[in-house]
C-alpha cells in the first residue's frame, strides 16, 4: 500500500481525534484571520476619517507679493501681478491620474471688504456646497447663503457687528441678508463674512481670479506627494503645498495604529502556533502503539516518518483553508459593527495562500520534534505502552 493512502486511511480511522485536532487549528487560523482583516479595516477607517476632516493641501497663486492670511497660511492677494489662479482651475484637479485620491475640493476668494460703511472685514468667497464637504465638522444657526446676496457670518464677527440672523449687513455698498451664523470653531473662520465666490468676485471686481484652493487628499490610497505632483503638473502656474500640521498628524496617529496592528499580529501567531503546536504533539504521541505495530510489521523509520508528516500535512492544509474562510466570513459579520465607512470584506487570493501556506509550515513544524521522537523508539518498548 501506498504510504500516502496510509496517511488518508490514518486520519479517516480517526475521525474524533482528527476533528478535535482540525476544530483547535481551524479556529486559531480563523482568529488571527479574522483580526487581521479588523485591524485592517480600522486602519482603514480612521485614515479615511483623518483625510476627511479638513483639506491637507493648498494651492495659491505663483504671485510673489505675500499680504493676507488665513488658517495659519500666508496667501497671496488676487490682485498681485503673476498668473492667477482662476475658479475654473478646481476642475483641473479631477483630471490627475489619482483623481479617485481626491475627497473634496474648495476654491475660495480672500479680500476685506467695508461693511457697514464703519469698519473692514475679511470676505471670502466660496461654493458653499463644496465648503460642506470640506468641512464636515462645520455647523451654523440658520441656514447657508443660496442666493447671491446672502452671507454666512463668523460667530465673532457677528457678536462685534450686533447682528443677527435674518438682518440686513451693507458691504461696499451693497445690501445682503444675513442667513446663518457658524457656530464657534475656534480658528480664524469666527472673524471672516462667508458669501457665495461670483459674488465676491463681481462686488470686488477679481473677474474669475480666486485666491487659493483647499484640496482634501485621501492620503490612504495615494500618497500625498505623489498627489502633489500630479496637480503641479496639470496646474503648472501654481504653488502646491500640504499643510504640514494636518499631515504630521495624521502620519503620527496612522503609524501608530500600524505599529498596534503588527505587534498584536506578531503576538497572535505566536500565540496560535504554541496551540497548534501542542495539538499535534498531542496527536502524534497518542500514536506510539501504531507507530510501534508499523515499526513491527516492517516500516522503516523513514516510512513512518513520511507516513505522519504526510498526515500533519494534509491537516494543515485542510485546517488553513477552512480557518481562513471561516475567519473571512467572521469578518465579514463583525466589521459593521465595529467600524462605520462601508467596506468590502472578500476572499483575497494572495492572502488566503499565504495564510494556508503558513499554517502548513507551523504544522508541519510542530510535528516535526515530536515525530522525529516517536519513530527513534524501540517497536518492543512501543508494543508494551
Amino acid at each position: 500500500m501506498r504510504l500516502e493512502l496510509i496517511s488518508i486511511k490514518s486520519i479517516l480511522r480517526r475521525k474524533k481525534r482528527v476533528f478535535f485536532l482540525l476544530f483547535t487549528i481551524i479556529m486559531a487560523v480563523a482568529i488571527v484571520n479574522t483580526l487581521y482583516k479588523l485591524n485592517d479595516s480600522m486602519y482603514l477607517e480612521i485614515g479615511d476619517t483623518f483625510d476627511k476632516l479638513g483639506p491637507n493641501i493648498i494651492i495659491t497663486s505663483s504671485a510673489n507679493d505675500l499680504d493676507l492670511a488665513y488658517g495659519g497660511v500666508t496667501l497671496p492677494s488676487a490682485r498681485n501681478e503673476g498668473t492667477p489662479l482662476i475658479a475654473d482651475d478646481f476642475m483641473k484637479i479631477f483630471s490627475i491620474m489619482d483623481a479617485d485620491s481626491i475627497a473634496a475640493v474648495s476654491p475660495k476668494l480672500l479680500d476685506i471688504g467695508q461693511v457697514n460703511s464703519e469698519r473692514s472685514a475679511v470676505l471670502l468667497g466660496v461654493y458653499f456646497q463644496f465648503e460642506e464637504l470640506i468641512k464636515p465638522w462645520w455647523s451654523w444657526q440658520g441656514q447657508l447663503p443660496f442666493a447671491n446676496d446672502e452671507v454666512l457670518l463668523g460667530s465673532t464677527i457677528a457678536k462685534q457687528l450686533g447682528k443677527d440672523i435674518g438682518e440686513q449687513l451693507i458691504i461696499e455698498d451693497e445690501t445682503f441678508l444675513i442667513t446663518g451664523i457658524l457656530d464657534v470653531t475656534g480658528t480664524d473662520e469666527d472673524h471672516v463674512i462667508f458669501m457665495p465666490l461670483l459674488t465676491l468676485q463681481d462686488l470686488k471686481g477679481h473677474g474669475e481670479n480666486i485666491s487659493f484652493i483647499e484640496v482634501a487628499a485621501l492620503c490612504t490610497t495615494c500618497p500625498l506627494p505623489e498627489i502633489m505632483e500630479q496637480i503641479r503638473e496639470v496646474l503648472p502656474h501654481a504653488n502646491v503645498v500640504a499643510l504640514q500640521e494636518a499631515v504630521e498628524v495624521r502620519i503620527n496617529t496612522v503609524e501608530r495604529i500600524q505599529e498596534f496592528m503588527l505587534y498584536g499580529s506578531v503576538i497572535i501567531i505566536v500565540i496560535s502556533s504554541l496551540v497548534i503546536g501542542m495539538a499535534m504533539m498531542n496527536y502524534v504521541f497518542d500514536r506510539k502503539v501504531e507507530i510501534g505495530v508499523l515499526r513491527a510489521v516492517g516500516l522503516r523509520r523513514s516510512h513512518v516518518f513520511e507516513v505522519l508528516m504526510t498526515e500533519a500535512l494534509i491537516i494543515g492544509l485542510i485546517g488553513g483553508l477552512a480557518g481562513y474562510s471561516l475567519g473571512t466570513m467572521f469578518a465579514k459579520y463583525i466589521t459593521p459593527y465595529v467600524v462605520s465607512i462601508p467596506l468590502t470584506i472578500e476572499f483575497n487570493l494572495a492572502i488566503g495562500g499565504t495564510s494556508i501556506l503558513t499554517t502548513i509550515v507551523i504544522t508541519l513544524l510542530a510535528s516535526l520534534l515530536p515525530i522525529y521522537r516517536v519513530t527513534k523508539l524501540d517497536p518492543v518498548e512501543a508494543l508494551r505502552m
